[in-house]
């Protein structure tokens, strides 16, 4: 449950446009990918630093269009290893490619995929690495130990105190309005 890729995504739910820093994209970043890092899955509320989630550009900067650098279906959260792991290699967009269909982690911890694409992305990902395995069994401990204790299951899959309000946001466009209403923080006020 812990480590279950997303449903197959047709389309990113936000669409902001006109930042001039990509720094600037980190609030709609968070609430798209769910306070994780698309590769590993890794929780923002399992880490205690306060800047251990970069922006990822999926086709590197150093390997393509300046304006690829701004744009926002170019970029992804990912952990601090994954992104220094990824580094400027070229890989397919992990929105499209690591979804639960395409990829599963097994009993032993150990990343499986079920696509050319994604077992592609596994290995230039390092995500079955020794302590990558060791890492997701430990966390599939805990939240096997968590089963019988709602409490102790909502503290490993609570989602971070700090929602970013989307709607107080100002990009110059919105290509996706409507995600708004989607996000974390919306689906909070409404509960």
């Amino acid at each position: 449950m812990i480590f279950d890729y997303p449903d197959d995504r047709a389309n990113r739910r936000h669409g902001p446009v006109g930042y001039a820093n990509y720094e600037n994209y980190r609030p709609w970043l968070r609430d798209e990918f769910d306070f994780r890092c698309v590769y590993c899955l890794e929780r923002e509320v399992w880490t205690k630093k306060k800047r251990a989630f970069e922006i990822d550009h999926v086709s590197p900067v150093s390997k393509s269009e300046e304006h690829a650098k701004l744009d926002y279906d170019n970029l992804v959260y990912a952990c601090a290893r994954c992104n220094s792991v990824k580094s400027d290699q070229s890989v397919s967009d992990p929105f499209y490619t690591l979804t639960k269909s395409s990829i599963v982690i097994d009993e032993s911890g150990k990343a499986v995929g079920t696509t050319r694409e994604s077992r592609l992305l596994i290995r230039k990902m390092d995500l079955n690495s020794d302590c990558m395995i060791q890492w997701r069994c430990l966390k599939l401990e805990h939240a096997e130990l968590a089963k019988g204790n709602s409490q102790a299951l909502a503290l490993l899959t609570r989602l971070p105190g700090d929602l970013p309000d989307l709607a107080a946001l100002n990009p110059r466009q919105n290509s996706r309005p409507d995600g708004i209403l989607h996000s974390w923080k919306a689906k909070q006020e409404r509960n």
